[in-house]
């Protein structure tokens, strides 16, 4: 029986104490049993250590050889722009490690911050005597009086109160409360040992990803194998062809970043975090409790990749060709890697991934819910995550530093009109999509 079902009575003889309070000899017993009530740090690896293991993940490790085959490219056929393609691929490993670093950080700190809510002094009645003690020396069965402003030093019962209200851990009024439960055994100290424990102790949804994340990496290594081949049958060089595989494998992980289907290439990282963070703060769907679990079918991976994902491919690679067949290209001509033509042909592709990701973001709001009853404007941080992505965008294609650095050219507006109607397309087919499975699912 939990013990604010027992009466003040029951409850005071359970824990060996009485209305003046615990003994003293019954003092030292709970403070040799129970310790002192503070919260405890568990041993860790170093943060030097973690900061290190950041870089040296599964993914991280195929950047890592990305990087690594993207410098070798460089040296062999130097001027191809492969030196910057490797210096990128380094800075998303970075990025990611820093990333992965700075939650380490804050888990770090937040122990920090739970300390600090607790008392310092607490005033207890022992032996029917009032003592002003260290919050850490409070043991179970000690009752502690409370008045307004006192913060509330670990688990208790109240067996006395007038006019006496809680915000949080804070009290007003005057109160007489037993406590039962201390240190670690607290919910507060629940609190402290499952954010010490989060990265060790794997959750159900952690190890889905995990297997989620594997399946992504066999999918993204299956596609650069056969683009690879692909290319080689086109009669592209060894060195071209092979770092776009790389590029195809990298341009599907987690956390890789996106290369066009050419040197051009744009941070994904930057342009997808903050519409990314706006959708996880997205409030849930009310009547997600009243659904079955969803089953391993994997509907999600289809929906992403082969119909949303799907549709990102066939805007981006029409924009490429649209450019390409506009300027009187033939099929078979072989442009320079820095060909003008070239360069905005690429610039349209990746454009065009861009505005595809600024309907899918959304889209993705709910997997259910039609796009119109979600609203457009009550997601602050969406709204401006998808700013940010406009604005790199224009930074990449329009100005000299971004051609220069991502290889890019201006583009026509008549390019930015001829991918509208596949962002107005995804849009139908996906609300179509949604209507049938609320409809029959």
């Amino acid at each position: 029986m939990k013990i604010h079902h027992l009466t003040v009575d029951e409850a005071l003889h359970s824990l060996r104490s009485g209305p003046e309070g615990l003994a003293e000899s019954e003092v030292r017993r709970s403070l040799a049993e129970f310790g002192p009530n503070r919260v405890e740090q568990l041993r860790r690896e170093s943060l030097v250590l973690r900061f290190l293991k950041g870089f040296a993940h599964f993914f991280a490790l195929i950047l890592w050889v990305a990087a690594g085959l993207a410098f070798v490219a460089e040296f062999s056929e130097p001027g191809k722009g492969m030196g910057m393609l490797g210096l990128a691929i380094l800075g998303v490993i970075l990025l990611n490690g820093l990333f992965s670093f700075w939650q380490e950080y804050r888990a770090e700190k937040a122990i920090a911050a739970l300390e600090r809510l607790l008392p310092h002094q607490v005033k207890v009645l022992r032996e029917g005597k009032v003592l002003a003690i260290p919050a850490q020396d409070v043991v179970p069965g000690d009752v502690i009086l409370l008045e307004e402003g006192d913060d509330i030093p670990a688990d208790c019962r109240l067996i006395e109160a007038f006019g006496v209200r809680v915000n949080n851990a804070t009290v007003t009024g005057e109160a007489r409360a037993l406590v039962f439960a201390t240190a670690m055994h607290t919910e507060f100290g629940k609190i402290a040992h499952l954010t010490q424990t989060t990265g060790e102790m794997l959750s159900p949804l952690q190890k889905e990803i995990i297997r989620l994340s594997r399946l992504v990496a066999l999918l993204a290594s299956g596609l650069g194998v056969v683009f690879f081949f692909i290319g080689q049958a086109l009669g592209l060089s060894f060195w071209e062809n092979f770092i776009f595989a790389i590029g195809i494998i990298v341009a599907n992980v987690p956390e890789g970043l996106l290369p066009t289907v050419t040197l051009a290439l744009a941070v994904d990282l930057g342009t997808d975090m903050l519409p990314a963070l706006g959708l996880g703060t997205e409030k849930p769907d009310p009547r997600i409790m009243q659904r079955p679990p969803r089953p391993l079918s994997g509907s999600l991976m289809l929906r992403a990749y082969l119909f949303l994902g799907g549709m990102e491919a066939v805007a981006a690679m029409a924009a490429f060709f649209y450019v390409l067949h506009g300027a009187g290209w033939q099929y078979g001509q072989m442009l320079p890697h820095d060909d003008p033509l070239y360069l905005q042909a690429t610039t349209a592709c990746l454009s065009a991934i861009i505005v595809m990701q600024v309907v899918n973001v959304f889209l993705c709001r709910s997997d259910r819910d039609s796009v119109l009853s979600r609203g457009f404007f009550n997601n602050k941080l969406i709204l401006w995550g998808i700013a940010a992505e406009i604005a790199l965008i224009l930074l990449i294609d329009y100005t000299s530093w971004g051609n220069q650095v991502f290889g890019t050219a201006p583009i026509s507006i008549d390019v930015w009109l001829f991918v509208v109607p596949f962002a107005l397309g995804m849009l139908v087919l996906e609300e179509l999509r949604k209507w049938a499975a609320r409809k029959f699912f």
